[in-house]
């Protein structure tokens, strides 16, 4: 069985789907690192680098998404066309919220009357309505994406790797943005639909949001036992305890 670029059956063939699997979570990491990293110091009428590379970096995830989809058949018919725009929607909005609130709440004192409606705004309301537009396109990739053919030991390792890292990445924005509460139990929910789709065959982007969805499990059940059973909030990302030290964790 071969895997080049199409397959007489019209699945999708496995180096295909995992070179559109890597190029996505490679935006996904950019979209989550830049604007972490990147200075601080201001820019253009106070506002970040961060912030500056937060805007281009929406389009650049959600081209990402689209594409993604498309190579998975998830714009085929309209009632999945209305849930990816759904999704896309939720996503955007919400990540337009948190930048705008973010930006603002950084110049802010928290005993200032600005302060409570921008925090809300971007650790609440944004958060939550961005985390829930990437997780209702998760659940949608795990539900309806094609069926691909069968991989091998080191596709199968490489996809389990992208899945992992990915998880990660949504374990950190569940602490970050106050959302373990969401973010917990859509997991779990993400590996039982790869259950239930079972009986239709495999499918490489429906096994690496599913896997990831366990892995944000996991990991956020380590986080909170390392914690004592909570889930406090922190700004860092594993890249910072690297430069910074220790002493920027807990």
């Amino acid at each position: 069985m071969t895997n080049a670029a199409a397959d007489p059956r019209g699945k999708v063939t496995t180096n295909t789907a995992l070179a559109y699997v890597t190029c996505f979570l490679g935006i996904y990491a950019a979209f989550d690192i830049l604007p972490i990293v990147l200075p601080k110091e201001d820019v253009l009428q106070g506002v970040r680098w961060g912030d500056l590379a937060d805007a281009p970096l929406l389009f650049g995830l959600l081209c990402a998404w689209i594409v993604l989809g498309l190579q998975a058949g998830l714009w085929r018919n309209t009632p999945l066309r209305l849930a990816n725009a759904f999704a896309l929607a939720l996503l955007i909005q919400g990540h337009g919220i948190h930048l705008a609130a973010n930006t603002i709440s950084a110049y802010l004192d928290a005993s200032s009357a600005g302060w409570r409606p921008a925090y809300f705004l971007d650790e609440h309301w944004g958060h939550t309505e961005l985390h829930l537009g990437i997780l209702l396109e998760a659940a949608i990739f795990v539900v309806a994406a094609k069926q691909t053919l069968g991989l091998r030991s080191g596709q199968r390792a490489l996809l389990l790797l992208l899945a992992g890292v990915f998880g990660l990445f949504l374990t950190a924005d569940a602490i970050e943005g106050q959302t373990v509460p969401l973010m917990l139990p859509a997991g779990i929910v993400l590996a039982a639909l790869l259950v239930l789709r079972k009986g239709r065959g495999a499918a490489i982007h429906s096994t690496f949001f599913a896997t990831a969805g366990v892995t944000l499990v996991l990991a956020l059940l380590g986080y909170g036992a390392w914690h004592g059973g909570t889930f406090p909030e922190h700004d860092w990302h594993i890249w910072q305890l690297l430069t910074e030290g220790r002493e920027h964790c807990c």
